[in-house]
């Protein structure tokens, strides 16, 4: 074939010596025009369209991407969160801790102790046991009578403490 590109010089182009020659139709050229337009016109599309699907490629990787960074950003965000509640939690742990030995110790000093009196009545007590021991040998009539004024001076000192005791005790404060 030659190197011109109009139907009228195809037509009478001359072959090459030793060769052969090929004549084109007008129409022919026509149709094989068309055919190469469409033929790159379709090798167009193909790119357009792989040139589309590796753009959808791209684009799918980069939600997957995105949605893999913000899933470690949300567990990030709530792993510092209950890193900040257990911290807080701590700290009202230690506060409570803190109230609470304060009332135990509170507790503590407030605890009723009972006031130390010396014990009542105690020479009386003496006497009627010194006056039994002394006269232990004795008949039991020589012993009631020889001891009968210590008993009744300790009857008399015992009655008077728990009369005291007594009216100390708030009217309807004791059970039943």
């Amino acid at each position: 074939m030659g190197n011109s590109t109009s139907s009228s010089a195809a037509a009478s182009a001359t072959p090459p010596p030793g060769g052969f020659g090929v004549r084109v139709s007008p129409g022919l050229l026509q149709a094989a025009g068309e055919t190469s337009a469409n033929l790159e016109n379709a090798r167009v599309q193909a790119a357009e369209a792989e040139g589309n699907e590796l753009l959808q490629n791209a684009f799918r990787q980069g939600v997957e991407y995105a949605k893999e960074e913000f899933k470690k950003q949300q567990e990030a965000e709530a792993a510092a969160q209950r890193e900040q509640q257990l911290a807080q939690m701590r700290a009202t742990e230690d506060d409570k801790e803190k109230a609470l030995h304060a009332a135990v110790e509170a507790l503590q000093k407030r605890k009723y102790r009972a006031p130390v009196q010396p014990l009542l009545c105690k020479d009386e007590r003496e006497s009627v046991v010194q006056c039994y021991r002394a006269h232990r040998d004795g008949s039991k009539g020589d012993l009631v009578f020889a001891c009968e004024k210590a008993v009744r001076t300790l009857d008399e000192c015992s009655n008077a403490v728990r009369l005291a005791a007594q009216a100390k005790i708030v009217p309807g404060s004791l059970p039943g």
